[in-house]
């Protein structure tokens, strides 16, 4: 990506300087302006992660001037001697002879007022694209941080409903949830994780709500065979779950359909649901989505076969990391 935005630059700044020589009538062949301007993008393709590394460590400032003033000189002197560098072995390959640069050390001079500028660029941007960056993370993680106190309280206020009917059976599900708390905190703070994790993440869930039933939960699961290496948002399924069960939760499906990965958890309760619109969890859920995948993560309630509600879920397929 990054090679194809230099190389971009370097045909945006070569059809400016040869559309001026056509204009001006001047009988330069196209190759030098090519080659001039194509060699530019490509050293300072090169250049630039050193200066994106230190603005990264040492950002801009005042305080810091000390640093990037001489940091900017021996960026222009470099971007320098690589454009001259660069220019005489194409012309040498390309049989056009020696390239004439004028006198060097003035060249030094006469670049460095526009490679200050190209310095401070390259700081600028980096130090924008970090903080976008940081402030989508810091969304993405109150957005996650929101969904489990709102788990949390709802499971002690269930586990309370029990301790003084069957104390054993509220001992249990308090195990279960120090179990499922240990799991959640181990995988702390990634965004994503696996959907065998994700998977196995839920199943301990459930089993603190199974606590409480004799019969269990009855719920279907049906994974796709090789799928569990996909990515998926960690504390993807808990809410979503956690919603179905008030409606008699009955399968969790999930499958790879081309580029994309759908999960699926569905319900039995009355269709009337499905005009309930998005709670706290479920509404979290789709602002994550969003936030990770753009246009490629996506939340729909649909009705489901017979009776109640199916929570789909789509999002791009990939293996984690």
């Amino acid at each position: 990506m990054k090679v194809l935005l230099y190389a971009a630059l370097g045909l945006f700044l070569f059809a400016y300087r040869h559309l001026d020589h056509v204009t001006r009538q001047d009988p330069i062949p196209w190759r030098i302006p090519f080659i001039e301007e194509m060699s530019s993008a490509l050293v300072i393709g090169l250049a630039a992660p050193l200066v994106m590394r230190l603005a990264r460590r040492t950002p801009p400032r005042w305080g810091t001037a000390w640093i990037h003033v001489p940091a900017a000189i021996g960026f222009s002197a470099l971007l320098t001697t690589g454009f001259y560098v660069t220019r005489l072995a194409a012309f040498a390959a390309l049989g056009m002879g020696r390239y004439d640069y004028g006198i060097l050390w003035i060249r030094y001079f006469m670049e460095l007022p526009m490679q200050l500028i190209v310095y401070a660029i390259i700081c600028g941007v980096t130090i924008f694209w970090d903080h976008r960056e940081r402030t989508a993370l810091l969304e993405l993680e109150n957005l996650r941080l929101q969904l489990q106190p709102h788990f949390l309280f709802n499971t002690l206020n269930m586990i309370s409903s029990v301790v003084y009917e069957d104390p054993k059976k509220a001992d249990e599900m308090l195990c279960q949830l120090s179990e499922y708390l240990r799991d959640a905190l181990a995988r702390h703070p990634a965004q994503e994780v696996t959907l065998a994790d994700e998977i196995a993440t839920t199943r301990a869930y459930l089993a603190i709500l199974e606590a409480r039933f004799e019969n269990g939960l009855g719920v279907e699961w049906e994974i796709e065979e090789g799928i569990g290496r996909a990515a998926a948002p960690h504390f993807l399924l808990q809410p979503l779950v956690e919603n179905a069960v008030k409606h008699g939760l009955r399968a969790i499906r999930a499958r790879r359909e081309g580029a994309a990965l759908v999960i699926a958890v569905e319900d039995e309760g009355a269709d009337a649901a499905m005009g309930s619109g998005l709670g706290i969890g479920l509404g979290n859920t789709r602002q994550r989505l969003e936030r990770l995948y753009g246009a490629g993560g996506r939340v729909a309630l649909e009705p489901r076969t017979g009776c109640g509600t199916v929570v789909r879920v789509t999002i791009p397929y990939r293996v984690a990391a």
